[in-house]
């Protein structure tokens, strides 16, 4: 009786050939890398969301004033600011944040971390950003209101939340810069004690 399957030379053991075999495995790894880039970019939204949530309800006019018009006047409530600016302007922070540590992963030819292992450090490094960002708010906000006790109107009320909203904005963008260099930085690092 004819053999089932006759393995021809230079087949892969599993009878695919080794050319479709490499090609499987690289169109796998693609997926694997697309599917954490598109993880990042949502994270980076996730915690947009959430940082928002709280900003927009210090001072909603940061949201409403000092930014283009999404939506009608009657429509801009704290909620609504949080999710339409949490992820405007949190996206491409995620991709290219995410393309920097692809990158610190791919590049080279030591042994590659795994992209679940990854996003469990990129996991907590946002929830870092989340803490550091409300305790500047927190910061900025004190330090406000001490700079305008006694003088209380309603004008200097109005920049002294705005004041504290804008630089928590610009601290939790120089945190995410910070996270992902020191990400990178990690990723590198643990590839070479692999490949030692």
């Amino acid at each position: 009786m004819a053999p089932l399957f006759v393995r021809s030379e230079g087949s892969h053991p599993c009878h695919l050939p080794r050319e479709k075999g490499v090609k499987y495995h690289a169109f796998m790894r693609a997926v694997k890398i697309a599917s954490f880039w598109n993880i990042c970019i949502l994270l980076a939204c996730l915690l947009g969301i959430a940082h928002d949530t709280v900003t927009a309800r210090v001072c909603l006019e940061y949201f409403t004033v000092h930014h283009p018009q999404i939506i009608e006047p009657q429509y801009a409530n704290p909620t609504n600011m949080a999710l339409i600016w949490g992820v405007l302007a949190t996206w491409w922070v995620g991709l290219i944040g995410g393309l920097v540590l692809i990158a610190s992963n791919e590049l080279g030819r030591a042994p590659k971390l795994g992209y679940r292992q990854i996003a469990l450090m990129l996991s907590k490094a946002l929830a870092v950003i989340f803490i550091m960002s409300m305790l500047t708010l927190a910061v900025s906000w004190i330090i406000g209101n001490a700079r305008i006790a006694g003088h209380e109107t309603s004008a200097l009320d109005f920049q002294h939340r705005l004041n504290t909203v804008a630089t928590t904005h610009r601290a939790s963008y120089l945190f995410a810069l910070i996270a992902i260099i020191v990400l990178a930085r990690i990723i590198v690092s643990k590839r070479r004690v692999l490949g030692a």
